[in-house]
């Protein structure tokens, strides 16, 4: 029962979230590809930034996890 229900809310967040972003990241793309806008590294970097976070997230938990097992930082932590 709560499995359907986080699936159905993760639908209705989706329905209104993909128009959403076609009517305004189609249009800031074009922008930034084909005009000259100030700022537009700065805004291609904020852009990008939700695709970064999560990586940076999982790297920043793997870290805290390894600090409290006592695994120092090496390459075969980076292996694990």
């Amino acid at each position: 029962q709560e499995l359907l229900r986080a699936v159905r809310n993760s639908l209705l967040v989706a329905t209104g979230v993909v128009p959403l972003t076609l009517v305004l990241g189609v249009p800031a793309a074009y922008a930034l590809d084909r005009l000259k806008v100030p700022g537009k590294r700065g805004l291609e970097q904020l852009f990008t930034l939700p695709l970064m976070v999560p990586g940076l997230l999982t790297g920043l938990s793997i870290l805290l996890i390894l600090k409290r097992l006592d695994i120092g930082l090496s390459l075969w932590a980076v292996v694990l």
